[in-house]
């Protein structure tokens, strides 16, 4: 946070209160729109504020775009707590998201490299299916059956 610039303390306040709006937009545009749009979306937000970060120099819009990058992040990790569960059949369900969270977590760390497979990410998540309004697969079958007739 001190990196960021600005007053720690407020620094980190906002930081904790944008996760409110995270929250609860998410819920909202759920019910509004598909749920490869929102991903996409969200993936392009954290790419373009995580990318800026690197040539702002002012310290209040170094903090505006961290908080930016937070939200998108935030919205994306919602997104895909949602996602994922419904791309994977109920024999894999598991294994699959423990893979996709252990790749996430491994480049958090890297604003440039996190910035760029954000971007890369929002434009590969627009190939998904789309889940919304699908009932979930329960096997493997179900899901190629369900992937022949939707594309």
């Amino acid at each position: 946070m001190s990196d960021f610039g600005g007053n720690f303390y407020i620094t980190f306040l906002l930081s904790g209160l944008v996760e409110l709006p995270s929250q609860l937009l998410t819920v909202v545009f759920f019910r509004l729109f598909g749920r490869r749009l929102l991903f996409s979306t969200f993936l392009t937000i954290t790419c373009v504020s995580c990318l800026a970060i690197i040539g702002s120099r002012a310290e209040w819009l170094t903090v505006l775009l961290a908080l930016i990058g937070k939200f998108g992040v935030n919205s994306a990790w919602n997104v895909m707590a949602v996602v994922g569960p419904e791309l994977y059949p109920t024999v894999i369900r598991h294994r699959g998201m423990g893979v996709a969270q252990a790749a996430i977590h491994g480049l958090a760390p890297v604003m440039i490299l996190y910035g760029v497979l954000s971007g890369v990410g929002a434009l590969i998540v627009l190939l998904l299916p789309e889940t919304k309004g699908r009932e979930i697969p329960d096997t493997i079958e179900e899901t190629d059956q369900d992937n022949i007739i939707n594309t």
